[in-house]
């Protein structure tokens, strides 16, 4: 991943029903000067199960990227992109 946008490879977390994941990998694209839409493959310790997450992080007033809590907007140029990135990784369902 580019190094001057956040990696959150090897991250964990857990979500509101209890499941807990871990960021398998990503694939970003900066979108304007604010805002890096993710898709994020995301592996469940439960059972294993791999799932996809569309997220963003927002330049924050102090310049750090945060967390965006709502659903990405996504241009067709820049969905083609990213989709780009996860197949050139080889991610099931992306090929």
């Amino acid at each position: 991943m580019n190094n001057k946008f956040p990696d959150h490879i090897g991250e964990s977390s857990r979500i509101v029903d209890g499941g807990a994941y871990d960021v398998k990998d990503e694939v970003c694209e900066l979108h304007g000067d604010s805002k890096l839409i993710y898709i994020q493959q995301m592996q469940f310790s439960d059972d294993g199960r791999l799932e996809y997450r569309f997220a963003y992080w927002k330049k924050g007033k102090g310049g750090n990227w945060i967390f965006a809590r709502s659903a990405p907007f996504i241009p067709p140029a820049q969905l083609t992109i990213l989709l780009g990135k996860a197949r050139a990784k080889g991610w099931e369902g992306f090929t």
